[in-house]
């Protein structure tokens, strides 16, 4: 799955759950004043109202964890957010404060795991050193939430009931809920460390072979030195055979061409079934008959 598939149909969901979380946690700081006058909340009440909240959030983050690791992220974030989408319905439709309260606490412990998840899931479908980077994303997301849950809600409640504001956070995060349903693919740590191991193999081999190349071009050099070498030595070996050649027929021409003749016979008779026939008057035989030449 490339870049762009992964963004769209992973990356996007969870960013899209940690952003209802922050929405959800923001939202009392703007809609509180106004169900404080219908309920005839007290300090107090408000207090908790907001307070249940994180209190819940943070008593399931160590359940949350082991869920994380046995189920992954997509099934425990998309489950839990339905259970924030059930507390939300019930704050919508509460009339007393233990409802709301009640309710208040079942959304906290519904979008508990939106971080958590979305940080798994980036663990399973990023490379290590892109990890960092979704983070911040992850982040960036969540403060988008706060911002939403200001002056834009603000001005919405001018139109509409909170309650109705409300319904539409639901809906909202019910969308969320059936996206990491149906839309992310499932991916589990083993598979990852399939992913892992596919890649350190392919890694592998590439060192592999670069080291084999890199063998191959060091025995070149060598074979082509040793070849150079030995050129060298020849001809140097040539250039020592000929002054000695030279020195021998400066001497004794004669004796030189007998001595080329012999070398050339010895050279054309390899094998030991070959048989010389010589002339007698072949300039082999003039050699041993000439009393003069051979006196040199």
């Amino acid at each position: 799955m490339g870049t762009v598939p992964i963004f769209w149909r992973v990356t996007l969901p969870f960013l899209a759950g940690y952003f209802i979380s922050y929405l959800y946690r923001s939202v009392n700081a703007i809609i509180g004043p106004v169900i404080a006058r219908e309920l005839g909340l007290s300090a107090a009440g408000l207090g908790l109202l907001t307070a249940i909240y994180f209190f819940a959030f943070a008593v399931f983050q160590l359940p949350l964890g082991l869920l994380l690791d046995r189920y992954g992220p997509r099934r425990v974030n998309a489950t839990m957010l339905l259970v924030a989408a059930a507390g939300g319905i019930g704050f919508a439709l509460g009339h007393s404060a233990a409802e709301l309260t009640a309710a208040r606490g079942l959304i906290g412990l519904g979008v508990s795991g939106c971080l958590m998840a979305a940080f798994s899931a980036f663990a399973l479908w990023y490379p290590p050193e892109r990890i960092s980077t979704m983070n911040g994303v992850a982040f960036a997301s969540g403060m988008l939430g706060a911002m939403v849950a200001t002056v834009p809600l603000e001005m919405l409640l001018r139109v509409l009931h909170w309650r109705e504001v409300f319904a539409g956070i639901v809906a909202l995060n019910i969308a969320v809920s059936l996206l990491l349903f149906l839309v992310v693919p499932e991916r589990t740590a083993t598979q990852r460390g399939e992913s892992v191991a596919a890649q350190l193999r392919s890694e592998g081999f590439s060192a592999a072979e670069k080291i084999r190349a890199e063998a191959d071009r060091t025995r070149q050099i060598i074979i082509a030195e040793a070849y150079r070498d030995a050129q060298r030595v020849k001809g140097e070996g040539d250039a020592k055979s000929a002054a000695v050649y030279a020195r021998a027929f400066s001497e004794n021409p004669e004796f030189y061409s007998f001595y080329r003749s012999l070398d050339a016979y010895r050279s054309g008779f390899r094998n030991k079934s070959d048989v010389l026939v010589l002339d007698p008057n072949s300039e082999f035989f003039k050699y041993f008959r000439d009393p003069g030449k051979r006196g040199r």
